[in-house]
């Protein structure tokens, strides 16, 4: 779903000895908005403004007016000679929708003073007028103009909403578009009858009706499955299909996308977290023999605890259809480029989703499970970067170049240089243009151990495999370690004296030194404290000697030897630390993945 209607205004054109009801029907009552759509009137003018022209540029670019029409209105030579005819004009173009309350005056005298107002639409079909006060008019008169003006407004901005609002009035109170999409479009509604709220999603394109109920029903079976929406009700009028869902509070994930732009992309943790939930629930849809086809971040809903739910309606399954949104797709795109706008977001997001397998159909069968593969792959890349992954740069190059004409995603490490090196491969195998390349199925992705594993302890091991692949690692890495080691503790020097004049003493230290850092990453793998025997269970032993005080200053010479140390002047190892940023950032890493050995082997030395 597309995160924003585009603003639309209501002018409301009234003389000022009536702006009390201007103030009963919308101060008060719409309190100055209505959905999406916001009202105005002069009242909202300064003095000193240019009155008349602010006016005239207000009603210019509304979609609503509303007359409040009296004996007075009809006497204001500024409303005779410069609102009305511009009101009317543009109602007679269709460009805009007219709302009129007769107030102290009545219908046939209206068409006698003004048929071309009285002959168009008006809020309140009374025979008489409303009361010339709004304090003397009956509470169900004041009503029924109030509500009968909100459905006139409702239809002349989103007719869609106005019409689902109707068929479903008898249970449903429809309250508020939330978004909307290629396919269907999204309301916030109320259930009557269960009192709570639900969305309801309706379908935009009737002439993919049989598919969209199919839809419907095929996805009752994921309904109640973890972090995919529940299905309660659905509807086949004739008019609009739809159907309704769970409503989860929150926002999609597009949106939350939009703002993470500008950091760059989503925090590490939460992109695992929310990727792992979304991988789970389609790897057991497929367990379920579903597949989904249409997984982007429009149809996927994050609650306010950052849950993400998987909207159950809008997979794709029809080749044909799917070529005719494709050809339809690039249609609107040739236009809006002509144009010289911008694509619709939803058209936008199409495209960057669009998977090459089809593509490549006269050649390859399509797998489906591999079609929601790529897509999660593009997912997990457009939460990495925050940026809508350009997957096909010539989109009009889709139709003659086929497969083709997609590119690969730029890999990730580009934009985020401490995104996990693993995290990084797997989303580049996942959205791999050749479908033979990616996991054989969705449930190898979820064996990761990156996806699992403590993320200061995996970036902590994508750290020291940098430092492993720089050259002279095995003499200058521990070198540089030993020398900070010891200049920084002296009741360390002892312990090392025997190595003065043995290189292979040296060297082989230098071994159980490489080995020791892998054992304290495998320990804080493990997690299981410090049940015996573990990993460190044998240095501790032959460490046992060796004083607990050792250990502090052994961890802050090797993040040091890592990382760097500004002060003591020590460039650091992981060329990832170049920055100041990035070194801090990582030295926490280190610190947190080394500090549950370091803490076992504390308690195992010699007090």
């Amino acid at each position: 779903m597309s995160a924003v209607l585009p603003t639309r205004q209501i002018f409301v054109s009234y003389s000022h000895h009536d702006a009390h009801w201007r103030g009963a029907l919308f101060d008060t009552y719409l309190d100055s908005t209505f959905g999406d759509c916001h009202v105005w009137s002069d009242a909202q003018l300064r003095a000193g403004e240019a009155w008349a022209d602010e006016i005239a540029r207000r009603l210019q670019g509304c979609s609503v007016a509303v007359c409040l029409v009296s004996e007075r209105f009809l006497q204001s030579s500024f409303i005779a000679e410069r609102e009305l005819p511009a009101i009317l004009l543009r109602a007679q173009q269709g460009t805009l929708r007219l709302v009129w309350l007769p107030i102290g005056i009545t219908r046939s005298v209206l068409e006698k003073r003004c048929p071309a107002l009285a002959a168009l639409q008006g809020a309140a079909s009374f025979d008489s007028a409303l009361a010339t006060h709004p304090n003397d008019c009956p509470p169900d008169a004041l009503d029924r103009a109030r509500q009968l003006i909100r459905e006139q407004v409702r239809a002349a901005i989103d007719p869609r909403g106005a019409e689902l609002a109707r068929l479903v009035s008898r249970r449903y109170e429809v309250q508020r578009w939330l978004g909307e999409g290629n396919l269907a479009a999204v309301y916030k509604a109320r259930d009557r009858v269960l009192l709570r709220d639900v969305a309801i999603k309706v379908l935009k394109d009737t002439a993919q009706r049989d598919s969209f109920m199919a839809d419907v029903r095929a996805a009752t079976r994921t309904s109640e499955e973890p972090n995919f929406i529940n299905i309660y009700d659905a509807g086949t009028e004739d008019v609009v299909p739809y159907c309704v869902v769970q409503h989860i509070p929150g926002q999609t994930l597009s949106q939350a996308l939009r703002a993470a732009d500008a950091q760059g992309g989503l925090p590490v943790q939460r992109l695992r977290r929310i990727f792992l939930r979304l991988v789970g629930a389609i790897a057991r849809a497929h367990a379920l023999g579903i597949t989904y086809g249409n997984i982007k971040p429009s149809n996927i809903i994050l609650s306010e605890e950052l849950e993400p739910y998987i909207l159950p309606v809008g997979r794709r399954h029809d080749g044909d259809r799917q070529r005719q949104a494709v050809v339809a797709l690039l249609q609107r795109l040739h236009a809006a480029a002509d144009a010289g706008q911008p694509p619709r977001p939803s058209d936008q997001e199409d495209l960057a989703y669009l998977v090459p397998d089809p593509f490549n159909a006269e050649f390859d069968e399509v797998d489906p499970l591999k079609v929601d593969q790529y897509m999660l792959g593009v997912l997990a890349w457009h939460m990495a970067t925050g940026q809508l992954p350009v997957t096909v740069p010539d989109p009009q190059a889709l139709l003659r170049d086929g497969v083709d004409a997609f590119a690969p995603l730029v890999p990730l490490r580009q934009h985020r240089p401490l995104m996990p090196l693993r995290l990084c491969s797997m989303v580049a195998r996942m959205a791999a243009l050749d479908a033979d390349q990616r996991y054989a199925r969705l449930k190898d992705v979820l064996a990761e151990p990156d996806l699992q594993d403590d993320l200061g302890l995996v970036i902590a091991r994508d750290s020291y495999r940098r430092c492993a692949q720089q050259p002279g690692f095995d003499i200058l890495f521990f070198a540089r370690f030993y020398a900070q080691f010891l200049a920084g503790c002296e009741s360390a020097r002892p312990f090392f004296t025997r190595f003065a004049d043995q290189p292979d003493a040296w060297a082989r230290q230098h071994r159980m030194l490489k080995e020791a850092v892998l054992l304290l990453f495998a320990f804080a793998q493990q997690n299981d404290g410090h049940a015996e025997p573990n990993v460190l269970s044998r240095i501790a032993g032959s460490h046992a000697a060796m004083p607990a005080s050792l250990y502090d200053p052994f961890l802050d010479a090797l993040v040091h030897t890592v990382c760097g140390d500004e002060a003591a002047g020590l460039p650091p190892f992981d060329p990832e630390c170049s920055r100041r940023d990035s070194a801090k950032a990582l030295a926490r890493y280190w610190r947190a993945a080394l500090a549950p050995g370091i803490d076992y082997l504390k308690a195992r030395s010699a007090r």
